[in-house]
């Protein structure tokens, strides 16, 4: 029978068409949900591939890049031959990959020898990177290529290095104090790193690295973004050999008299050029972290003093300019005590009637007194600003002070005898350096300065300084008067333990006593001793400073400052073998005087006559130095044997004796002041 026709009762009738339409409900809440799916979906997709596109596309790029700096080599930093003092040296940086790290403990039990560190502390910063997802992380910076090899030769998992340039200081703690200090992360954090920083450091470049599914690097696809740019290398005006000398007098006076501090500063007079800048106390610029703050600064630059007796030269190059006095002028220094606005003033040694050259050489504060009283108040005062006092010097110097130099107009009637003898002011050993240099250079002031040039990592030069004329501060009449007046100083004054046999030396000794800046005054145990003055005098190649600040014992700048002033200054003398001026005060040479012949007078070897046969007169060249003898004619005549260094002082064949060409004549040199 048809099902169709069967007979149905009622109930299931009813029956199948709830469930008909039940299940057309559904199949309809089905598709519903289906088609809002595919919405849903379509939409996602239309934000990704349209409008999200670049951001996701950006997000995928990252997963699978990133970008690496590259570190620029910090410029090095070389005295004005060019010795390095400041390089930077190559070094590896071990970095820890914690996502590729299986066994913590036994990659940190094979480090740990290696690296100094214990394996709990490897152990716990692999923790840490991990809990933080960190990428990477560095465990120990500034090893040395070698030990790195050794360590990438294990090849573990986990492990990588990066490159990086550790600054290094190959002369310890020579000029730290002008130099100053880099970090870790290459940056200036003192002197001239600081200062010059952004020319040292140079500029990063950047390299976007692709890696694999596996987070592995792909060497052919990375992309350089940027190019490195390496920092400018600095040359300054320090001499190394010039410097060295004059810390080593420094550390004498420091183990001789202990003082708060010593400061030294050497400028060529005629350039302005700065040869040497000590300090004491110092560091060393390779641990800087291991010294006292205090240790690190540029005192030469940034302390200032009262100078004391040695800035009566000032006082008397403004009189003398003036044409208020003469050398030969007598002043009467009231026997060693004198009331001036109600204030008794003392010399050292009573002195009674004697010459202006005499005060300068006693250093009688009565004699100076009396002589700057000749002035009118303004007078003196813009003579004090015209040799730089009161105003930075110019060096361009971080925390450089000006200094105190009151205007006339608040001095007190004690003021003008007070500035005289080198009270109620102040300076840096920079600032009376350069005023000495003035006098030396025949009252042309020079800009000082220690950047000689900046030369870029294409050695091109990008800064370059030269010498800089700044103002003639007095007439050139004057600095030569004022000249002879500081010889007689060093000859038969205060200074002379700066003299130096056979050269001609003027300076000036100070000694003050240091201001109670709380509690007003003066200390009566505290002093600066002092020591100013250029070398040879008649042509000079130095003007030197020495400050030292509380010595213990002995306080006098005659005793403490001039006998620093000597040693850097015969230094200097040997190192660039400057004739002597005069013949040494000494006993006759076993080779005795040079023999005579009545038709020849052999007193130069700059001109020498060979007669038809090649014969020709020995020339006299004992006090000359290797260098002019090996520059003069004789060194083409003649065969030249030279033993020792400095000045020659004996020779064979001796002056005046008739020698054959291509004779061989021996000549003995010995350093200035060589017993």
């Amino acid at each position: 029978m048809r099902q169709d026709l069967a007979f149905k009762p009622p109930g299931s009738i009813l029956a199948g068409q709830e469930l008909e339409k039940t299940n057309r409900l559904r199949a309809k809440l089905c598709l519903i949900l289906l088609l809002g799916g595919f919405a849903v979906v379509a939409a996602r997709l239309v934000t990704i591939q349209i409008l999200r596109h670049d951001f996701w596309t950006d997000y995928v790029g990252r997963q699978r890049e990133s970008a690496i700096a590259i570190q620029a080599r910090r410029g090095a930093i070389c005295d004005r031959n060019g010795t390095p003092l400041a390089t930077s040296l190559a070094q590896e940086v071990l970095c820890i990959i914690p996502s590729k790290i299986n066994g913590a403990a036994e990659l940190a039990a094979t480090l740990s020898s290696h690296v100094g560190i214990s394996a709990g502390k490897i152990v716990e910063k692999i923790k840490k990177a991990k809990k933080a997802e960190r990428y990477l992380f560095y465990l120990k910076r500034g090893i040395d290529v070698k030990k790195a090899a050794e360590i990438a030769a294990l090849n573990l998992d986990g492990v990588e290095f990066q490159s990086e340039s550790t600054r290094r200081y190959p002369k310890g703690s020579l000029a730290a104090n002008l130099i100053g200090f880099a970090n870790v992360d290459n940056k200036g954090l003192e002197g001239i790193e600081l200062r010059h920083d952004s020319a040292l450091a140079g500029e990063p470049g950047e390299v976007i690295v692709v890696k694999d599914s596996s987070m592995r690097e792909m060497a052919a696809l990375a992309k350089t973004v940027k190019d490195v740019r390496d920092g400018s290398r600095i040359v300054l005006t320090i001499d190394e050999n010039i410097q060295y000398s004059t810390e080593k007098a420094l550390d004498a006076i420091v183990e001789k008299y202990s003082p708060e501090s010593a400061t030294a500063v050497v400028i060529d007079p005629k350039t302005g050029q700065v040869l040497a800048m000590a300090g004491r106390p110092t560091f060393d610029p390779n641990r800087p972290s291991t010294f006292r703050a205090e240790n690190l600064r540029n005192r030469a630059v940034t302390d200032t003093f009262e100078p004391g007796s040695a800035f009566k030269p000032i006082a008397a190059a403004a009189a003398l300019d003036r044409g208020v006095i003469v050398p030969e002028d007598r002043v009467f220094c009231e026997n060693g005590a004198w009331r001036y606005y109600r204030h008794t003033f003392h010399d050292v040694h009573p002195l009674g009637d004697i010459t202006f050259a005499e005060v300068m050489a006693e250093s009688s504060n009565i004699g100076m007194i009396k002589v700057a009283t000749m002035m009118a108040p303004e007078t003196f005062y813009a003579y004090i600003k015209k040799f730089g006092f009161g105003s930075p010097t110019g060096i361009n110097w971080p925390g450089e002070p000006n200094g105190t130099v009151h205007p006339p107009s608040v001095w007190s009637g004690l003021s003008m005898g007070s500035i005289a003898i080198g009270q109620e002011i102040s300076m840096t050993t920079l600032q009376l350096a350069v005023a000495y240099a003035a006098i030396a250079n025949k009252g042309r002031m020079m800009r000082p300065y220690v950047i000689s040039e900046i030369i870029d990592e294409n050695d091109n030069p990008r800064e370059r300084n030269n010498p800089a004329f700044v103002r003639q501060v007095i007439r050139p009449e004057t600095a030569e008067t004022l000249t002879t007046m500081l010889e007689g100083v060093v000859e038969t004054g205060t200074g002379r333990s700066a003299r130096i046999e056979g050269y001609r030396v003027a300076g000036k000794t100070g000694t003050a006593q240091k201001p109670d800046l709380d509690a007003g005054g003066y200390y009566r145990d505290k002093y600066v001793a002092v020591f100013a003055g250029f070398v040879p005098a008649d042509d000079p190649v130095a003007s030197i400073v020495v400050v030292v600040d509380s010595p213990q014992g002995e306080y006098y700048g005659s005793k403490v400052a001039a006998p620093a002033f000597r040693q850097i200054a015969k230094a200097i003398i040997n190192y660039m073998e400057i004739p002597p001026t005069r013949r040494p005060e000494r006993a006759p040479r076993p080779d005795g005087p040079p023999a005579s012949r009545p038709d020849t007078n052999p007193t130069d070897a700059a001109v020498i006559i060979v007669d038809g046969g090649g014969f020709f007169d020995m020339p006299d060249v004992r006090g000359k130095t290797m260098r002019t003898i090996s520059d003069s004619p004789l060194a083409r005549l003649a065969r030249l044997e030279f033993e020792g260094s400095g000045i020659a002082f004996r020779q064979t064949p001796r002056a005046g004796e008739r020698i054959e060409k291509g004779r061989l004549c021996r000549i003995a040199f010995e350093r200035v002041g060589a017993k």
